[in-house]
């Protein structure tokens, strides 16, 4: 190796001979020191910038979980709160009001005349309820449907296709009405409440939710229908229960 230092001899040099050794070590050394460095720099320049990268991303679970558990309570106060809007809410319509022979309100065998009883019930507790019905629930349709039980009704004349609208308009008495059948029979009994409940709205003032010719529905189901719902079977025999009046509400155009 060439002597870096020419001007000094063999003799002269104050390290002795081998210095020149040493001092390329040294230089290689140096290098491979500032190598050695700046490759361990580079490492801890990366490691820091991902334990940078790891705190904030740790910083954003953090956060999301955060947002999480938030969402989660708003949840679960939304569906507690939803859970008690629906056991506190009322149905959207009232229940029906069955009124039934059983209870002392039966007509008189094949009439559909109101009895005294039924008369009082109409005036007193009905009307009552159809009017905080129509206050509480906005409802302005009452539907009325007179059923019988499977006893044959005596007479086979009806005068029901003749009679029926004069009756509904007040032109004549439910009395001039004559059933030949239980459909008969049970549209006149529903007819009579509904006429004695007009009567109400005009005589007395009563009922003013409700418009006196739009107001009021009248059906029958005759022998039918017993009260669970479900057809009756074939049965002749006087039954007080199926012998009864049933009074649904509604909306305009619901029924």
């Amino acid at each position: 190796m060439k002597r870096l230092w020419n001007f000094v001899s063999d003799e002269d040099d104050p390290f002795g001979p081998g210095t020149d050794l040493i001092i390329s070590l040294l230089a290689v050394f140096l290098v491979i020191l500032v190598v050695t460095t700046k490759s361990y720099q580079d490492t801890n320049d990366k490691y820091q910038q991902s334990v940078l990268a790891l705190g904030s991303y740790k910083n954003r679970v953090e956060e999301l979980d955060n947002l999480l558990k938030e969402e989660q309570a708003k949840s679960s106060e939304l569906y507690r709160k939803l859970l008690a809007g629906a056991s506190s809410k009322k149905s959207q319509f009232p229940p029906n009001i069955i009124i039934t022979a059983a209870e002392g309100y039966d007509f008189p065998s094949g009439s559909a005349e109101l009895p005294s009883s039924l008369e009082t019930y109409i005036n007193g507790d009905l009307a009552r309820k159809v009017e905080e019905n129509i206050k509480e629930f906005d409802v302005d349709t009452v539907v009325v449907i007179g059923h019988t039980d499977g006893q044959a009704v005596d007479s086979s004349v009806s005068n029901i296709d003749s009679l029926v609208e004069r009756v509904a308009v007040g032109g004549t008495s439910i009395k001039d009405l004559s059933a030949g059948s239980n459909a008969d029979l049970g549209l006149m009994r529903a007819l009579a409440v509904v006429r004695k409940l007009q009567d109400m709205q005009k005589q007395g003032g009563r009922l003013k939710g409700l418009d006196p010719r739009k107001g009021f529905r009248v059906y029958s189901a005759g022998q039918l229908m017993l009260k669970n719902g479900e057809f009756a079977q074939q049965n002749s025999n006087p039954d007080k229960e199926r012998r009864r009046i049933e009074i649904r509400f509604t909306k305009s155009g619901r029924g």
